[in-house]
């Protein structure tokens, strides 16, 4: 029976002949959703990428689409193709190891980040590549009053509860809560769409020299507002420089003004609707998953998302 490192030389072999023999093979990132391979090969490295669960077409738009960016900027992975002219194959993508170092908490990293995130959202503006992908389109979606109600009558039957399933009931109404304003408000705004990264957080990010070097994993890119990037992104890691609401609010304040290079003009509460609202996806995606699929898909980082949830209600209060 072959072990994964020799189904990963053979792949490797097969897929790209050209790219030198194998010397090692490294799993450095294995998730549910994901897995990531580093192939060194006697004169370079590679990062063998899949994704267990997306769609091979999606996939391969999205490798077009960071291909097209690496061309004219250096700021994002490069997928290479493969004997077949295509850059994935059976959710498989190969792309070059880079050297970097993630979020140090520098604030000069801080500043950077916001600065190319604005060249990165420039560049998913200016592509006609048709891409209405939206993974796990329907576990994003806020949870419906039906589906909180559901969720509460189960917990209501749970005789021997879990931890997590109490903290769920004690926070329901909150999360409930907070869909609510999320809904009224959007429904008084109108914001428009493009693509997004959907996911940056300092995991996903590689720092030279207090710049940003790469941003990595796009596979939750989709379309949306890109205050959700701005936000979450600028919360997440201003989150790693200080836990206080009160830094947080500043730095993100001044995310802000580096990304625009001017004086912003955003309510808090529009600036907390993006930030919830990111938020709240991620919470939605849980409990749907926990309580409808019977799936504990990122259950773990239920806390962390609610704290995140709380802490960005007392940001903008």
């Amino acid at each position: 029976m072959k072990s994964i490192n020799d189904k990963i030389s053979v792949l490797f072999r097969d897929l790209y002949p050209n790219l030198g023999t194998i010397q090692s093979i490294e799993c450095i990132h294995n998730q549910i959703n994901s897995e990531i391979h580093k192939i060194c090969t006697k004169n370079h490295i590679f990062l063998l990428h899949r994704n267990m669960h997306d769609n091979q077409l999606r996939i391969e738009k999205m490798c077009k689409i960071l291909h097209q960016i690496s061309k004219s900027k250096k700021n994002t992975i490069k997928p290479i193709r493969n004997k077949f002219g295509n850059f994935s194959q059976n959710r498989f993508y190969l792309t070059k190891f880079e050297f970097g170092d993630f979020f140090s908490g520098n604030k000069k990293e801080y500043f950077d980040l916001a600065k190319k995130l604005n060249i990165l959202h420039k560049e998913l503006q200016t592509y006609n590549i048709e891409y209405n992908f939206r993974p796990n389109q329907q576990s994003y979606k806020f949870l419906t009053k039906k589906e909180l109600m559901t969720i509460n009558n189960k917990l209501s039957k749970i005789k021997n509860k879990k931890p997590i399933d109490n903290i769920i009931n004690n926070n329901i109404l909150f999360i409930e809560n907070q869909i609510t304003n999320c809904k009224i408000f959007s429904k008084n705004n109108f914001f428009e769409k493009q693509l997004i990264h959907f996911d940056l957080h300092p995991n996903n990010v590689l720092f030279v020299n207090n710049s940003v070097k790469l941003f990595l994993d796009f596979n939750s890119m989709r379309k949306g507002n890109i205050m959700e990037d701005i936000l979450f992104s600028g919360f997440r890691f201003a989150y790693c420089i200080d836990s206080n609401p009160k830094i947080i609010y500043n730095l993100l304040d001044q995310f802000l003004k580096k990304y625009f290079n001017t004086p912003i003009d955003y309510s808090d509460e529009i600036l907390n609707y993006h930030l919830s609202t990111c938020i709240l996806y991620r919470i939605c995606f849980i409990l749907k998953n926990h309580y409808f699929s019977n799936s504990d898909l990122w259950l773990s980082d239920f806390n962390n998302q609610l704290k995140y949830l709380k802490l960005a209600n007392k940001i903008f209060s």
